[in-house]
């Protein structure tokens, strides 16, 4: 059985297109698992490239589990689609974030 998400959280009544939903939500189960990944990749890895390597094992876990959901949902290329751009989002969000605090400290 299939439920829309637009009927479960009934935002659909305010004008909120179902699409951002998905990215929004997209956005923050990428965000949870950035934190989440963050603080085993410090553990093992004592390096400079922690934020590079965190996104990327991130990002791959996002598409792990979204190829796994598209099997399983059905329609997968639209379900990809709103993962690979809420990754690409984000990253761009983080580089942002990392020349903002070096242009802030030096």
């Amino acid at each position: 059985m299939h439920m829309e998400l637009m009927t479960f959280i009934h935002i659909g009544n305010i004008g909120i297109d179902a699409y951002y939903v998905y990215l929004f939500c997209g956005i923050l189960s990428i965000l949870i698992l950035y934190f989440c990944v963050k603080s085993i990749i410090k553990w093992v890895v004592q390096m400079k490239f922690d934020r590079l390597l965190i996104y990327s094992i991130s990002s791959l876990l996002i598409i792990a589990i979204v190829s796994g959901t598209g099997l399983i949902i059905g329609n997968g290329m639209e379900v990809a689609k709103i993962a690979l751009q809420s990754i690409s989002f984000f990253g761009i969000l983080l580089s942002i974030a990392i020349l903002i605090k070096r242009f802030i400290l030096n």
